[in-house]
């Protein structure tokens, strides 16, 4: 288990850490919001807690909740929002259009948010799919052709 400080909010005399951890054996990872009171440097235990990840390699293609946004009081009371948000290549938003290779199992998919994805192994899942980025051609102008935005002669 791997585990890093993400965020720390103070609000005296308490302070609250936002704990990312990773499980890079097994997968899955996730935050969790923890309260530690600044007088004794004790995690409180009863404090904090919220927290929103993605579950292990298992066989999951689902949604993985983030904590967007924290705040903490001056009593110690810790609240979080929790965002839901779809693995790249998940396909949140459904292909407009596949495309495959013939011959090959390269596939490409576009969905309706303009999102480019590909696979070598279309029929593996959502984890199968990663986003690409698409450079678009190099401009080629077109000088002298009838209809093109020029005068001819």
């Amino acid at each position: 288990m791997v585990e890093a400080v993400r965020r720390a909010l103070i609000a005296a005399p308490y302070a609250a850490l936002v704990v990312d951890a990773s499980d890079p054996h097994y997968g899955g990872e996730g935050s969790t919001v923890q309260v530690f009171d600044l007088r004794t440097g004790i995690k409180q235990p009863r404090l904090g807690g919220e927290s929103a990840g993605c579950p292990d390699y298992s066989g999951f293609d689902g949604p993985c909740g983030v904590l967007d946004q924290i705040a903490l009081g001056s009593d110690g009371v810790s609240a979080a929002d929790s965002q839901t948000v779809y693995p790249v290549g998940g396909l949140s938003t459904p292909p407009d259009r596949v495309s495959c290779a013939s011959g090959t199992s390269t596939c490409v998919a576009i969905d309706g948010s303009g999102h480019v994805f590909s696979s070598t192994d279309p029929s593996a899942g959502a984890r199968a799919w990663r986003e690409v980025t698409i450079a678009p051609p190099p401009y080629f102008p077109l000088v002298g052709v009838p209809g093109a935005g020029m005068r001819d002669g």
